[in-house]
């Protein structure tokens, strides 16, 4: 159950994680009109998205697969 559970958030989280990186690095860039930004801002924000998914998705998982058993 959680190993199962935490590809499945994982993934998930990590496909939302880059869509709203993208988003909202390209919203702040152009207003901010540097080069390289949108760059420099995907990698920090998938980084650190990525980091709080796995955090999330383990506690989660853990919590709803201990309640099933």
């Amino acid at each position: 159950c959680v190993y199962l559970c935490i590809s499945i958030c994982v993934y998930l989280c990590v496909y939302l994680c880059i869509s709203m990186c993208v988003y909202l690095c390209i919203s702040v860039c152009v207003d901010l009109c540097i080069p390289m930004c949108v760059y420099l801002c995907i990698s920090i924000c998938v980084y650190l998205c990525v980091y709080l998914c796995i955090s999330m998705c383990v506690y989660l998982c853990i919590s709803v697969c201990v309640d099933l058993c």
